[in-house]
């Protein structure tokens, strides 16, 4: 985290799975963590979507990207609804 800060690199992780360590909790909690680097959470937190746009809505340092397996368009519309354009992907 500290090099991709120092170097302004976005990190991206998977979420969406049912292990913790991909959970919206732990990568919300790792977001706070390290407020001065962007965090990419690819596929939006998936079936916990609703969760995840929940979680990251007062960290400007996260942007969800949309990638599913099963397109969630509601998923999307509220992300975007929530967090604004600028930060759906």
């Amino acid at each position: 985290m500290d090099i991709c800060q120092e170097k302004h690199l976005p990190v991206m992780f998977h979420t969406g799975t049912k292990h913790r360590e991909s959970s919206p909790e732990t990568m919300v909690e790792l977001a706070k963590a390290h407020r001065r680097v962007t965090f990419i959470f690819a596929h939006m937190g998936g079936v916990n979507s609703h969760v995840m746009v929940d979680c990251v809505r007062r960290l400007d340092n996260v942007f969800l990207e949309t990638s599913m397996s099963s397109p969630g368009f509601d998923a999307m519309h509220n992300a975007v609804k929530v967090l604004g354009n600028d930060r759906v992907l």
